[in-house]
């Protein structure tokens, strides 16, 4: 008999958790051994319970999703993360995959899609969707059809959605853990890199492109 994948859900939303688990739990190859509401959670949860994979929600309270990836991924390499989203997955696929991660499923094509990704995964392949293969492919055909926030760096990308959120520079600092000064530094090189003049343009991008990630309304705009 196969030995079941062993699997950790984390997501901050308990019924989120409950429907994968309850999906999860009709394959005799899977099992969910722990789920994690928030990233400390999880990598306390990966020292106790050596998981094969994790199925990660980016939008965590606690952590930025990207550079969670990035953590697990030098500290348990052996563990496969699987990112299920409900963030647009042309924005944030190539950015998770480049992070570390091993795939990218839609929260829209949970249903369908997260099983067969998960075998993907514990095949030792790389999961990569219809919706991201056509993008990667237009990137590498014509550069020109790559939307201009794809060439801002992690922390770059970081400061402008902070930005769009609506918070305060030093705000922004406080949860980057860097200074004022750098995040300054970020957000300029993000407004050159896009071809934007301030951050009304900067917010109005971000909706456009549905960057924008759930916080407080926009505070002081330029």
């Amino acid at each position: 008999m196969t030995t079941p994948f062993k699997i950790i859900i984390v997501d901050d939303h308990a019924i989120v958790r409950h429907g994968v688990r309850l999906l999860l739990s009709a394959q005799p190859d899977l099992q969910v051994v722990g789920e994690s509401r928030d990233g400390k959670e999880l990598l306390e949860l990966c020292r106790a319970l050596s998981p094969d994979v994790i199925l990660l929600d980016l939008s965590l309270d606690d952590r930025n999703g990207i550079d969670l990836i990035k953590r697990l991924s030098k500290n348990f390499p052996d563990v496969r993360v699987l990112v299920f989203s409900a963030l647009e997955e042309k924005n944030y696929a190539v950015r998770a995959l480049k992070a570390g991660a091993w795939g990218f499923v839609s929260k829209e094509q949970v249903a369908t899609d997260l099983i067969n990704a998960i075998r993907v995964v514990r095949q030792g392949q790389k999961y990569i969707s219809p919706t991201t293969s056509q993008f990667l492919a237009n990137w590498l055909v014509d550069a020109d059809q790559t939307p201009p926030h794809m060439s801002l760096s992690e922390r770059e990308f970081q400061t402008f959605q902070s930005i769009a959120a609506g918070l305060k520079t030093a705000e922004i600092a406080e949860k980057m853990n860097i200074s004022v000064k750098t995040v300054s530094m970020y957000r300029q090189r993000a407004m050159v890199k896009i071809g934007l003049r301030n951050n009304s343009e900067l917010i109005a991008y971000a909706i456009k492109n549905n960057l924008t990630l759930e916080s407080k309304v926009p505070a002081e705009l330029d």
